[in-house]
C-alpha cells in the first residue's frame, strides 16, 4: 500500500504548522527528566494536552493513510497508534474529573452512561482480556530504546472498574505514547526533518 501524495491545503498547512509545533515542545518538556520532578497535576495537564494534540492530528488524511499503511507492516503499532491513544484522549477529554493519570478509573457503566457506545467502550470490548504486549521503542533523542508493558481491561463488565494506570504506566507509558506518536508523525513526509532537528537540538 503506498500513501498518497497529498499536500496541504493553506487551511491545514495554519493547522499542521501550529500542531507540530506544539507537539514537538510538549516531547521535548515530557521527555526531560526535569519533568517528572512537578507534581501530578501539573504532569497530567501536559499529558492531557500531548494526546489531544495527536488525536487532532489525526483526523489530518494524510496521517490516516500512514496508520493504514502501518497497520499492513506493523499491526500491533498501527493499533496501538490509533486506538489505544485515541482512546486514552477520549478518556481524559469526556470525563474530566481527575486531576492526575493515577487518578483515572472508570467502568463500562460509566463509559456508556448515555447509553451508546463510545470510544473508550468500543477500545475496551475489543481488548479485553488480551495479554499483555511488551513493547520497545527507540528513543531519538537519547539513542536507546525504551521499555513498557501495555496491559488490557481484565473482565470488562459493568461495574468492574479499571484504573488508568493499570494499564499504562504513567512514565513509562507517557514516555512509550509520546515515542510512538513520534514515530507515526516522522512518517508524514512533509515535517520529518522539522521534527527531528528541533527534537536532537533540544
Amino acid at each position: 500500500m503506498s500513501t498518497p501524495d497529498v499536500k496541504p491545503n493553506p487551511a491545514e498547512q495554519v493547522f499542521l504548522n501550529l500542531a507540530y509545533s506544539r507537539f514537538v515542545d510538549l516531547f521535548k518538556e515530557i521527555e526531560s527528566e526535569e519533568f517528572w520532578d512537578h507534581d501530578g497535576k501539573y504532569r497530567f495537564s501536559r499529558l492531557r494536552d500531548v494526546f489531544s494534540v495527536y488525536a487532532e492530528m489525526l483526523n489530518y488524511e494524510p496521517i490516516q493513510y500512514i496508520l493504514k499503511e502501518i497497520e499492513s507492516r506493523r499491526i500491533v503499532e498501527s493499533e496501538l497508534g490509533k486506538e489505544l491513544f485515541q482512546m486514552i484522549r477520549n478518556l481524559i477529554a469526556h470525563f474530566p474529573f481527575y486531576d492526575t493519570w493515577n487518578d483515572i478509573r472508570f467502568t463500562k457503566e460509566l463509559i456508556t452512561w448515555e447509553g451508546k457506545s463510545r470510544t473508550i467502550d468500543r477500545f475496551c470490548e475489543k481488548f479485553k482480556d488480551r495479554e499483555e504486549i511488551k513493547y520497545r521503542i527507540w528513543n531519538p533523542r537519547n539513542e536507546n530504546f525504551s521499555y513498557v508493558t501495555i496491559r488490557f481491561p481484565k473482565g470488562y463488565e459493568k461495574n468492574n472498574e479499571i484504573s488508568l494506570k493499570d494499564l499504562l504506566d504513567e512514565k513509562e507509558g507517557a514516555r512509550f505514547s509520546i515515542r510512538l506518536m513520534l514515530r507515526i508523525l516522522l512518517e508524514n513526509v512533509e515535517y520529518p526533518q522539522l521534527i527531528v532537528n528541533e527534537i536532537q537540538g533540544s
